[in-house]
């Protein structure tokens, strides 16, 4: 099974003895998270809550990432694992300084760019509810149904 979730922690991270252990530590939890997480019915993201996201991604997160993060959280098993890194390691000239909901925003914005359509709900800074959503299940009914 391929993990690109874990390309985020390629960089100076990798090259730390820490780096491998949060690595195995990460491949770890998704194998046992990766089958109870799932595609979100309906619509878990307001278009406000993506609007923000997106603006928060273009100020903190583009200017190192570009679109290539879109791919990279599209490969996580559950979107809590995704938000566990980046709500610690990001942005990585102030690691973890945003608010919780503001990390919450982006995976919103992330969502959307993968298929999630938009809904009444929005996307909380919750590990418990993060756990349910699958990114890689959003790209894959999305791609289904664009066949």
């Amino acid at each position: 099974m391929k993990h690109d979730f874990l390309l985020p922690l390629q960089g100076s991270l990798m090259r730390t003895g820490l780096g491998a252990v949060v690595a195995i530590g990460l491949a770890g939890a998704a194998i046992g998270q990766e089958a109870d997480a799932a595609p979100v019915e309906g619509g878990l993201v307001t278009a406000e809550q993506a609007a923000r996201g997106d603006a928060l991604y273009e100020q903190r997160c583009a200017t190192c990432h570009g679109a290539d993060i879109v791919d990279s959280f599209a490969s996580y098993p559950n979107a809590a694992l995704f938000f566990g890194y980046v709500s610690t390691a990001m942005p990585a000239d102030a690691p973890g300084s945003m608010p919780p909901q503001q990390y919450a925003d982006i995976i919103a914005y992330l969502m959307t760019e993968i298929g999630q359509p938009v809904g009444t709900e929005e996307v909380a800074a919750d590990q418990a509810a993060l756990a349910e959503i699958s990114p890689a299940a959003i790209k894959a009914a999305n791609a289904e149904g664009d066949q």
